[in-house]
């Protein structure tokens, strides 16, 4: 299915390249590591649009991944979409977005969240034993705008080209306050939800709040971001009726050749013969110009060790850079994702490229 539905999508849209505008674009990565050797990779992405009669624009994009799998060059297409847009309206095809992904959002530590993926149950031959869940081949969403109200619409589309897990989500501004709504049908991996949100302003600090419930369980939570001069502070906490209860704090300085982040979650747990866990980070960075910047940080977790990296990246010019990186996994945690820029653990030197 999938493939039918990329050769139909590269097909339209190279038969209208004469009249539409076309863009490339693309990158290229080669590296060495010192515990996992050479690796690359390239990708070369296509777009393009054309504007149509009444208001309509019609637009499409196609990345195509070059990797090695140790048997030469292999090329696969991902990331395909199409869509057919008005200044108030909206439908999209392909690898996208669900609604509530582009329109539902919660404060961090809730465990309760609408699906940002589009997937389908597929039920076991064996009517005893439990199916499975697989990812769709496509999804299609619609949405539109009227009167400061955004509806917003999807469905996943199955290996047989049937709709499934409906999902809808709503936004609307009113004065200083903004609310939202996100559903989720029961044909989704983790059941049926619901929720609502609202944020608004209020001296100078965003605020956020938010409700999610499902069968199983329900999450509250609020979030709170306030900035002056070059300081940004944040902060969150949720409350879950089944899952422990999170929060966290974080705070981000950034002035001409330094950007400074760092943050501290905690999982509160309500038993005594259970410890809180805690995860703290720090990521530094400095231009010290010439196109040479300096990078370091750390993070410790009560659960996963403590991890560090060190590195530099040189901006070759023309869209390319140079990294040199040298990152510590005490214990493997991190899944070679260590720090913000995820480095790679052990000595790293990579070239990359993009235009």
């Amino acid at each position: 299915m999938k493939t039918i539905l990329l050769a139909s999508v590269s097909a339209f849209a190279f038969a209208g390249a004469a009249a539409a505008e076309v863009n490339l674009s693309g990158d290229a990565t080669l590296g060495y590591n010192d515990n996992s050797g050479s690796y690359w990779d390239a990708t070369v992405a296509v777009g393009f649009s054309q504007e149509l009669d009444n208001g309509l624009t019609f637009a499409g994009s196609i990345n195509f991944d070059i990797v090695d799998g140790n048997q030469g060059f292999i090329v696969g297409a991902s990331d395909y979409e199409i869509s057919l847009t008005t200044d108030t309206a909206g439908l999209y095809f392909g690898d996208i977005d669900t609604a509530t992904d582009v329109a539902f959002s919660t404060p961090d530590g809730m465990s309760v969240g609408l699906s940002d993926d589009f997937s389908y149950y597929v039920p076991n031959a064996d009517p005893l034993l439990a199916g499975t869940w697989n990812d769709a081949d496509a999804g299609i969403r619609g949405e539109v705008t009227f009167g400061g109200v955004s509806a917003y619409l999807s469905y996943g589309v199955n290996n047989n080209g049937d709709f499934t897990g409906l999902q809808v989500a709503a936004t609307g501004t009113f004065g200083q306050f903004e609310v939202g709504f996100g559903y989720q049908d029961a044909d989704h991996e983790d059941g049926e939800i619901f929720g609502v949100s609202a944020g608004a302003m209020f001296a100078g600090a965003d605020i956020d709040l938010a409700y999610t419930s499902s069968d199983a369980e329900d999450s509250i939570g609020v979030g709170v971001s306030y900035g002056f001069g070059a300081v940004t502070v944040g902060g969150y906490y949720a409350s879950n009726s089944v899952s422990f209860d999170e929060a966290g704090v974080d705070v981000a300085y950034s002035s001409g050749a330094i950007s400074v982040a760092a943050y501290f979650d905690i999982v509160i747990s309500d038993d005594d013969a259970i410890e809180n866990a805690s995860t703290f980070g720090v990521d530094a960075s400095y231009d010290v110009g010439n196109g040479l910047t300096v990078l370091v940080g750390a993070d410790s977790s009560d659960a996963g060790g403590d991890d560090y990296y060190v590195a530099a990246t040189y901006d070759l010019g023309g869209g390319a850079e140079i990294l040199v990186s040298y990152g510590v996994d005490d214990d493997n945690s991190a899944d070679n994702e260590i720090g913000d820029p995820e480095y790679l653990a052990g000595a790293t030197v990579e070239v990359s490229f993009s235009f």
